[in-house]
């Protein structure tokens, strides 16, 4: 069961900010704050290491509701914090254990899923 609203909406402004800093030249104390932290604080909000499959399965629904819409349009769509969860906390064990390319090619993916974290867990009252 995710963490409730407050604990993540705190934590996807703060990442998407940490990534947003850091997009054009991703410092290696920023590579390696994301190598320690961010699974774990994943990990203490209550998200999941999947492989991605309820992110990748959602999205295919969307594909099917949205036809012709990029991928940004389609992960706007998605307001379930454990979905973007799990698709958040699976792409970086990709990255933290599996990937041998850098980050720098998917930090506006990871803005992305992080900015809609955010605004899915906004105060009804924002």
């Amino acid at each position: 069961m995710p963490a409730g609203r407050k604990t993540i909406h705190l934590f996807a402004e703060i990442w998407e900010s940490q990534f947003r800093c850091h997009r054009a030249h991703p410092s290696l104390f920023f590579i390696k704050d994301f190598d320690k932290w961010f699974g774990k604080e994943c990990d203490f909000l209550g998200f999941q290491m999947d492989c991605g499959y309820q992110f990748a399965d959602r999205l295919e629904k969307e594909k099917t509701l949205h036809k012709g819409c990029p991928p940004a349009n389609m992960i706007s769509h998605i307001y379930n914090w454990g979905v973007l969860g799990f698709g958040l906390f699976s792409k970086w064990r990709y990255f933290t254990h599996w990937a041998n390319a850098s980050l720098e090619k998917d930090i506006d993916w990871f803005i992305l899923v992080l900015h809609q974290l955010y605004k899915s867990s906004a105060s009804k009252n924002l």
